[in-house]
């Protein structure tokens, strides 16, 4: 089994901007700090912006820390956004486990994704 990988669909991060900052200005100045990510290489900037997203737990300082980390290292965003239960698997884990952790994740993550 291979890690599914989530592909925001047109519109879903600014639906999922204002769901996660409420307050008008905090989702305006959200949108501004994800609008400004640019990443440097060819992964897709709206799948980083929704993992930072989803990292800042409504938290204008989280984000932008998570987009400074991004700019860094995308991976360093994605992975403890998409990957967290895999993530904290041992190194030895067998391929049930594995698979449980990567079907976990999907779970978590695309559920967060679609909630209102």
């Amino acid at each position: 089994m291979e890690q599914p990988v989530f592909r925001p669909q047109p519109g879903q991060l600014d639906r999922k901007v204002g769901i996660v900052f409420p307050d008008r200005s905090d989702a305006e100045t959200a949108m501004a700090l994800l609008d400004a990510y640019e990443p440097d290489s060819g992964v897709d900037p709206d799948r980083v912006r929704f993992a930072a997203l989803y990292l800042s737990r409504g938290s204008l300082d989280r984000l932008a820390l998570a987009l400074d980390t991004a700019r860094i290292d995308w991976r360093d965003v994605l992975a403890p956004a998409e990957y967290r239960a895999y993530l904290d698997l041992p190194l030895d884990a067998d391929r049930v486990a594995r698979e449980a952790a990567m079907a976990a994740d999907w779970e978590r993550y695309s559920s967060w994704a679609e909630s209102d």
